[in-house]
This record gives structure tokens, sequence and C-alpha cells, in this order.
């Protein structure tokens, strides 16, 4: 279904009048992250690129240097209980470029929820990522990457005697986050993702495909955490348009999550296996240097099928990178 939607859009991309491409090329890589600007391609890479559409929670394709703070909140409610709460993600990452298509990169976060009409306010660390990815271009449209990461289980709300409502705030940040970052909420797993990512960039418009597989092993809180190991997947579809070219975009996307596995929570209960949301949000793109770019964006999304749309979370993203 992914590639089926994804093809549609390179499809209709491909039959519009291209713009004339700019000078930018390859920008930064950090989960997620933005395309940045540089001075001018090598001859080695032959023409210069158009400048891609800055996804939400899909990643970049291409190594640089960024630090990004996003922040998300999202009220929703237990549907068993009624209960309301908001849940307030925040992730710092960052993102060093090595070689030309080989950037390191490293993430945390922090976690807070209140109570709207029942229930006790609680907050936590999240679970550190540290990775890297490749990422290249061909032919002329397209780019591609690669990713892969450890995920250390520093998070709060671990071992056989969690705070009880540290741990439900850890469980219910994961939703927060559409279900693609759940090795930051694993507190008591050591995750290992691989991804991959394809991308057709061409005037305006960029279309993107992410997809991932999270094997993760037990380390702790046995007691807690019944499975001994897992298989996640995650994937998602990213479309966007520059309305003003090169300073103002709208993208939607469209996430999903489903354990390959079968761990416990889903032998209970078979519709914990998978969630499936969709956002959409603006962006824009303020030069501050010739080589430094802020590209603060908002978005605004919403479970449709799974545990993310029975309890309603509605998840607005406030999102701050800075390439250089």
């Amino acid at each position: 279904m992914y590639i089926f939607i994804l093809a549609q859009a390179i499809t209709v991309a491909s039959a519009a009048e291209p713009t004339a491409p700019n000078a930018d090329g390859f920008g930064v890589l950090a989960p997620p992250t933005a395309d940045a600007p540089k001075p001018a391609p090598s001859s080695r890479e032959g023409a210069p690129q158009e400048q891609a559409v800055t996804a939400f929670q899909v990643r970049g394709t291409a190594p640089g240097n960024q630090v990004r703070l996003d922040t998300t909140v999202a009220p929703f409610y237990n549907p068993k209980t009624t209960a309301g709460s908001v849940e307030t993600v925040s992730m710092l990452s960052a993102s060093l470029r090595l070689a030309r298509p080989f950037a390191i990169q490293a993430r945390f976060g922090v976690v807070h929820v209140d109570p709207i009409s029942s229930g006790t306010a609680a907050s936590g660390i999240t679970n550190a990522t540290i990775g890297g990815q490749f990422g290249t271009r061909f032919a002329r449209y397209f780019r591609a990457a690669a990713s892969f990461g450890v995920g250390l289980p520093v998070g709060s709300g671990a071992g056989n005697s969690p705070n009880p409502d540290v741990a439900a705030a850890m469980k219910s940040a994961s939703l927060a986050r559409a279900c693609m970052d759940n090795t930051m909420f694993s507190q008591n797993d050591m995750g290992f993702p691989v991804g991959a990512d394809l991308a057709f960039v061409k005037g305006r418009f960029t279309a993107q495909m992410e997809l991932n597989l999270i094997p993760s092993v037990r380390v702790q809180g046995s007691a807690k955490t019944p499975d001994a190991s897992k298989l996640n997947f995650t994937g998602a579809l990213f479309a966007g348009w520059f309305v003003v070219p090169e300073r103002l975009s709208v993208g939607a996307e469209l996430k999903n999550q489903a354990f390959v596995s079968t761990p416990v929570a889903v032998q209970k209960d078979a519709s914990q296996r998978d969630n499936l949301s969709a956002s959409g949000g603006v962006r824009v793109y303020l030069p501050v240097t010739p080589t430094v770019q802020m590209r603060p964006g908002i978005s605004y999304g919403a479970g449709l099928y799974g545990p993310i749309a029975d309890a309603h979370y509605q998840m607005v993203q406030v999102d701050l990178p800075v390439t250089f």
C-alpha cells in the first residue's frame, strides 16, 4: 500500500513542468531530520538539486550538521475510565557529519503528563539513542538513506518496582509520538532500530517513504516486561510542497506501527498489535547566515486506528531544526 501511494505521488509530480533547480544540495539528517542547503555540488554530483521539503517525523535523506528541538503536546483520555490527560514529549536531537555520505546522531527527551479529569501528574526522561546514517542520491530526482541505532535503557519508570504513574506516562508518551519512537520509551529494553528511506524531490514537490525494523531485547524489569525480546515495525509516507519556493512549505504524513512478533500484550488483546495515524502542517525556512538556517514548523495529527485512535490522541507538534 505504501509503495502504491508513493508511486502515484511520483507519477503526478513527474507530469508537472519542473521549476529551475536551485543551488541547494543535501542537508542534515537526524531522526527525524531536514535536508539542509549547501553552497554547490561537486562535479561528481552533477547538476544542483532542488531543496527537499522538511518533514516532521519522517527522516531526511542526507547527512549533515543539525540541532533539533521538537515538542509534542497530546490530549487524550483512557477509553476504560474516560479520565483525560495531556501528554507532553520534548525531544532534543543532534547530527554531526563526519563525511559527505555519513553522519552520527543522538537523541534524548523528557516527558510529562498532566491529568485533566483525574489521575496524578508525572514526569520522566526517555531512553537515549545513538547511531548513524548513510545518505546518497541517484538519477536526478531520487535520494536514499539507510540508518541504524542503539537505544540505551536509561529512561524513567524502569525495573521491577517502577513508579506506576511514571511508567504510565512513558507508555502514553509512545502513543503521543505516533508510536514512531518506541525505542525511546521501552525503558526495560535495549533496541536496535534499522531503517531505510527513499525520497523523490522534483521542483517544489517532495515524496518520501520510510521503513524501519526494531528488534529489542529485555535487559531489566522482567517482572514488568514479560517479553524477553520483541520485533517491531514502523513505516511512514510523506508528501510536501513548497507554497513559496525555499521559504514556506506544507506537508502531510501517514504513519503506521505494528508488532511483527506477538508480545504478551498482543496475545491478551489483539487490538494492541498496530497503530495508524496521520498528520499535516506548515513550515517556514529562515536563513540566519549563508550556512545556517532555522526551519520552524507546526503540525497537527490524530490517531486513525488502534490504541492511538481508541484513546483519541490529538497531537500538536512544534518543531525547530537548525541546520549549519
